[in-house]
C-alpha cells in the first residue's frame, strides 16, 4: 500500500509510523559537486572575468509604480519585429 501512494517520489529508505521500512531499489545520489578552495572568491572572480558588477544594489527595482504604457510597449515589440513604429492611438 505505502509503495503505490510513494511512486514517483525520489527516497533511498522510508521508516513508516508503523516500523515498516520501505526501501526504494533506486541507485544513490551522485555526490555533490567539488567546489574550489573558497566558492565565493571564485564566484566573484568568474563576474569579474565577465565584466560583471554585482553590488548590494543590483536587485534593486528601478520601477516607481507607475501604469505601464501599452502603446509604447507595442511599438517597441513592433520595431523588434521588424515592422517599425505603430502609429499612436
Amino acid at each position: 500500500m505505502a509503495e503505490q501512494l510513494l511512486q514517483g517520489f525520489p527516497f533511498d529508505r522510508l521508516d513508516t509510523p508503523a516500523g515498516e521500512v520501505i526501501e526504494s531499489g533506486m541507485p544513490p545520489a551522485p555526490s555533490p559537486a567539488t567546489l574550489p578552495g573558497d566558492p565565493v572568491e571564485s564566484l566573484k572572480a568568474a563576474h569579474r572575468k565577465l565584466g560583471l558588477r554585482i553590488t548590494a544594489r543590483t536587485p534593486a527595482c528601478n520601477w516607481d509604480g507607475e501604469h505601464m504604457d501599452l502603446a509604447m510597449a507595442v511599438s517597441g515589440l513592433k520595431a523588434l519585429e521588424g515592422g517599425g513604429l505603430a502609429a499612436p492611438s
